[in-house]
């Protein structure tokens, strides 16, 4: 295991190649060894899709006092995220797409492929 700080936030590189970086503001991110990224962000104020034509399917559910939201896009990358009854995120969850998330609780996704005009891709 190897961790370090930069800029006010601690990140660690774990032996079994996740990383996961905590945000000066609290925001937690983790990203597996094949790509996956799961995000643990307080106080979101929205969640949005970057350039709605890239989305491939859809699906909204309601479930157990959830709002579940799963999105494909069209180069095959997947965002789920769920809502309690309140408007909290309860959970966000990307496979192979591009997350953007503001210090200010915005969370942003776009296909990987594509990415967002203003940051380089990943």
């Amino acid at each position: 295991m190897t961790s370090g700080e930069f800029n006010g936030n601690k990140f660690t590189l774990n032996d079994d190649g996740t990383i996961t970086i905590v945000m000066k503001d609290g925001r937690v991110i983790q990203r597996s060894p094949d790509g996956n990224v799961h995000s643990s962000v307080p106080n979101v104020k929205s969640v949005g899709i970057h350039n709605i034509v890239d989305i491939k399917t859809y699906s909204l559910v309601r479930h157990e006092g959830l709002t579940l939201h799963n999105i494909e896009f069209n180069d095959g990358g997947i965002v789920s995220f769920a809502f309690d009854s309140d408007g909290h995120v309860e959970n966000a969850t990307t496979q192979g797409a591009a997350t953007k998330i503001t210090p200010d609780g915005q969370i942003l996704y776009a296909m990987r492929s594509r990415g967002f005009p203003d940051e380089p891709r990943h």
